[in-house]
């Protein structure tokens, strides 16, 4: 008689325990949703700043033509193979962008550093995930508050953000998809460069 009594009192103590590590998911799940936001906050704040400075760098004396000069410092002499059109293959070099601008390096390092920092309970890949998407919209979001005339005036700005999207995309969108506001991005800052 008394083993059906402590039958029941296991099944008791599984429910208690049970209960309590659903809470503790619960309890987890809301903490990793406020780290969330105030990662994408942070980022956000941080992407205001530098691409403020970056327009108030283009609108000062020499405007765009310096800005340009200041971004392509860092670029890289690459050899292409253009065909002309009688068919002649003709060697050029030209100077392409090799590694993203300042403020897209801040805004990639940080989030990798906040991912590391949080070591228990671990980040499930879930919320990993919505880090990294709702991080690359905030950047998508600050690049696309960019104003045409600056990129207008800095065909330089515009494919060096055109390697930044690329990168921040590849990088922070979900695996194996085709991210449409990254897509929408690239074919606003393709209008600015002269093919």
């Amino acid at each position: 008689a008394a083993l059906p009594a402590h039958a029941a009192d296991g099944d008791s103590w599984k429910a208690t325990l049970g209960s309590a590590g659903s809470k503790l998911a619960e309890a987890a799940e809301a903490g990793h949703g406020m780290w969330v936001g105030l990662v994408k906050r942070k980022a956000e704040a941080q992407l205001e700043v530098e691409l403020a400075a970056l327009a108030q760098a283009a609108g000062a004396e020499g405007g765009g033509s310096a800005l340009a000069g200041d971004i392509r410092k860092v670029w890289e002499e690459a050899e292409v193979a253009v065909e002309s059109e009688d068919g002649e293959v003709k060697k050029d070099r030209i100077l392409v962008p090799s590694a993203p601008l300042p403020l897209t390096y801040r805004t990639l390092f940080n989030i990798a550093t906040a991912i590391h920092s949080v070591q228990d309970p671990p980040l499930a890949s879930a919320v990993r995930e919505r880090l990294l998407s709702a991080v690359l919209a905030s950047f998508l979001a600050a690049l696309a508050r960019l104003p045409d005339a600056l990129l207008e005036s800095c065909e330089a700005l515009a494919v060096q953000l055109f390697l930044d999207v690329s990168l921040a995309s590849h990088l922070l969108a979900p695996a194996r998809s085709n991210h449409s506001p990254s897509q929408a991005a690239l074919r606003r800052l393709q209008e600015f460069i002269d093919p």
